[in-house]
């Protein structure tokens, strides 16, 4: 959780870079024009601002008190790579990569924060108090399952900078001992609650291989304080936006216990807005969410699943645990992927969707799109299928609840 003493009327500057060319093949194109900004934010908040730092009651699910850390024996973490001395503020990785982190979770919102991920296609880190992960242990394990990064937040939310050395390790040793309990993995991350550390908290992380991590974008969001109302969104949305400005960017967002509602609505806006901007979202260990499709890749009437990881496809061609059937690169890992017989010939193929230009490929191999086409808006969400039976798969897109659909492509 962010610094509670930051201020309301702190000004963050919002560059937006350019928005450079990007390729595939021969289809070489611009990049869509980057949105216009989105309007002022209205003057004054609904409610008067209170200064943090809250009170435990509003970050902890449970009174630490009233639960016992589990009986597990700390061991380092020694499937983790040596970690870095020092705190790290940006995104991993090469290019224009951006790392959206959940602090204080898991929470009421981390359900719908994961289920936007897991649509828009984007990874994320969260930052788990031990605490609030024994009162949702079933959340955790999912969301370990579904390969969302999880780190280490301390085990009670303290500010580490004023605490003992023991008091310190015993903060992260309870925490990552309580989802090793879980997942069987401990964590390789950690971040001090309020961003606060001093040179042992960093000795400390680093003897557990844990690199510490803060960040480069604030958005406040912990201020809206259980609120929905659309000036909070806007703010959330415009604070995120400060990133722009960066090659790197590291977004702290929330998930406390309480439901956050207006972190929930702005979440679909930061992700297109970065996404437009030619970003790659990654965790903190630099991965990139591994998608799924599924198609007939061999035109034999049978659908069979497919991975995407980054740009790298890996198809199989039955529905059986094994090795890929076929492999090829295509488009750029910030692409948004679908899948269709685009000729009719009765096979899957690739396609992807870079902002609101569609470039679809009429086999399953490497190489330059066979077609190329601007189609709805980059905030749009792309839908495929055959919608006037013709036995040839053309483009759609949905806006809010309204879907647009095209019979050609």
């Amino acid at each position: 959780m962010a610094r509670r003493w930051q201020r309301w009327g702190r000004l963050l500057g919002v560059a937006v870079l350019a928005a450079g060319l990007t390729t595939i093949g021969s289809a070489a194109q611009a990049a869509p024009e980057p949105p216009p900004p989105p309007e002022p934010l209205v003057e004054g908040p609904p409610e008067p601002l209170v200064e943090g730092p809250w009170p435990p009651s509003s970050v902890l699910a449970e009174d630490p008190a009233a639960v016992t850390p589990p009986d597990v024996v700390t061991t380092f973490a020694t499937s983790c790579p040596p970690a870095p001395a020092g705190v790290i503020r940006t995104a991993p990785g090469a290019g224009r990569r951006v790392a959206l982190t959940f602090d204080d979770g898991p929470g009421a919102s981390t359900g719908a924060i994961v289920r936007i991920l897991q649509d828009e296609g984007v990874t994320a880190t969260f930052f788990q108090i031990g605490v609030n992960s024994t009162t949702r242990p079933g959340l955790v394990q999912a969301m370990a399952a579904q390969r969302f990064l999880l780190g280490n937040h301390t085990w009670s939310h303290p500010d580490m900078s004023t605490l003992s050395s023991d008091a310190q390790a015993t903060e992260m040793d309870n925490a990552t001992n309580q989802q090793i309990s879980l997942v069987g993995d401990p964590p390789c991350f950690f971040r001090p609650p309020y961003g606060a550390s001093n040179s042992t908290t960093l000795a400390l992380a680093q003897a557990r291989s844990m690199a510490v991590y803060n960040w480069s974008v604030d958005t406040e969001d912990w201020l809206a304080g259980g609120s929905g109302d659309a000036f909070w969104v806007n703010r959330i949305i415009t604070l995120a936006q400060a990133g722009a400005s960066q090659t790197d960017p590291v977004v702290l967002l929330h998930d406390q216990p309480t439901a956050m509602p207006a972190t929930v609505a702005a979440l679909r806006p930061i992700i297109d807005f970065y996404r437009d901007r030619g970003y790659v979202f990654v965790d903190l260990a630099g991965r990139t969410l591994e998608g799924q499709v599924a198609g007939d890749w061999d035109g034999n009437g049978t659908v069979t699943p497919g991975v995407l990881r980054g740009s790298t496809w890996f198809l199989r061609n039955s529905t059986s645990t094994g090795v890929s059937d076929v492999a090829f690169g295509y488009g750029d890992p910030s692409d948004r992927p679908v899948v269709g017989d685009w000729d009719g010939n009765g096979t899957s193929t690739p396609g992807v969707v870079r902002g609101n230009t569609w470039f679809l490929r009429n086999s399953t191999s490497s190489g330059v799109s066979d077609v190329a086409f601007a189609y709805g808006d980059p905030s749009d969400r792309p839908v495929v299928g055959d919608w006037d039976g013709d036995g040839t798969v053309t483009p759609g897109v949905v806006r809010g609840n309204t879907w647009f659909l095209r019979n050609s492509t």
